[in-house]
């Protein structure tokens, strides 16, 4: 029955793209908002694995709260912040957020900047500065 099978060498797997990984997390952060505008009360689950008293490990389960990225102003607009990790994304120089008239809109727009991530038109927002440009404080002498 084996001979069947066709038997390859496994491939080397070479580093993803830095860049395709967070476009990857931002547009899966922009999902989870979608969800979150559906729906509430909407968690995420995370599973870690943690040392029992008796020293073995257990897989547990637990959940995350997931923080809005959209606020409704007194007017009743609803201003959209997009995030990468905690820093505000300025798509256009001082104006972090986009705004809209409800709800539906705002699902909208979450498809909308879901699409242009995935094309890479936020890709230049999403460049991490270069080592070099890190200001590295001295170690101290021991």
């Amino acid at each position: 029955m084996l001979e069947q099978l066709k038997f390859v060498t496994l491939p080397v797997v070479k580093h993803q793209n830095p860049i395709h990984r967070r476009r990857f997390k931002l547009a899966e952060r922009l999902k989870e908002q979608k969800e979150l505008l559906a729906n509430p009360n909407y968690q995420t689950v995370r599973q870690r694995w943690i040392k029992s008293d008796n020293g073995s490990k257990e897989l547990v389960t637990k959940a995350r709260r997931v923080k809005r990225w959209w606020m409704v102003d007194i007017t009743g607009l609803y201003i959209l912040t997009l995030r990468y990790g905690n820093k505000v994304i300025e798509i256009n120089k001082g104006k972090p957020s986009i705004a809209c008239e409800n709800a539906t809109d705002l699902d909208r727009i979450f498809d909308l900047v879901i699409q242009a991530v995935n094309a890479g038109e936020l890709d230049k927002h999403l460049v991490l500065p270069d080592f070099d440009d890190i200001k590295r404080k001295p170690k101290k002498a021991a």
